[in-house]
């Protein structure tokens, strides 16, 4: 019934096929600036977009018409077939009616071989989504959102069935702007010192070599006198 009802279509929330969409509700929106701007300026400048929102009511049941797109649990479709009595014609004798039966009609049902248990699976996914944070894709009639994350969750449980409703937010994803590489300082003193290893210390010179270093300098001086 609920394939007849509400519009049928290949649904999902991360892991999760949905029987049948109730609602779903698509969210664009952004901020602009409250500031005046100056003419001939880039508009986009002074606009930014909201993350992309999206708000979905649905139904999961244990007993879809078809089968479903995840969650069935093993369950296999079984194609059964019935019988369906006509009458030819009938007449009544005294307070007995009698009927002659005439052609029979043929009729199939497809069932599955076990139960799906799909509401208490799909449930537990739908907690594990909030538990472990996960950034899922939602499928809809009109496009496919990458890096959701639902906000809110709501359950309307019934026998055999449950109706939802949520509200998903898209994450903003931007680029790193690290480098790899070492930046050069622009202050020679900031410059880090660089180890040279050990050294040999610097010898003081001997008496001797510094009185013929010293002679050499006198002998200097004396070419200059006239």
């Amino acid at each position: 019934m609920i394939d007849i009802v509400f519009e049928k279509g290949f649904y999902t929330i991360g892991a999760i096929a949905v029987d049948a969409m109730v609602r779903e509700v698509h969210r664009l929106a952004g901020e602009a600036t409250s500031h005046p701007v100056e003419a001939g300026s880039d508009i986009s400048d002074h606009y930014r977009p909201a993350p992309r929102g999206i708000e979905l009511e649905g139904i999961i049941t244990d007993t879809p018409i078809g089968v479903p797109g995840s969650h069935e649990n093993g369950a296999v479709p079984v194609q059964r077939t019935f019988e369906i009595p006509t009458e030819l014609f009938g007449m009544r004798l005294g307070p007995i009616p009698i009927s002659i039966p005439g052609f029979s009609k043929q009729g199939s049902v497809t069932t599955f071989s076990t139960t799906m248990e799909r509401v208490r699976s799909t449930w537990e996914e739908f907690e594990s989504m909030f538990a472990e944070r996960k950034v899922i894709t939602i499928v809809t009639s009109l496009r496919s959102y990458e890096d959701m994350v639902l906000t809110e969750l709501t359950v309307d449980r019934k026998p055999g069935s449950y109706h939802f409703s949520c509200f998903g937010q898209q994450i903003t994803t931007v680029q790193s702007g690290r480098s790899a590489t070492v930046p050069i300082p622009k202050v020679k003193r900031a410059i880090p010192k660089v180890d040279k290893g050990k050294q040999q210390p610097a010898v003081a010179p001997t008496l001797e070599e510094r009185s013929v270093a010293l002679r050499g300098s006198l002998g200097v001086m004396n070419s200059w006198l006239p």
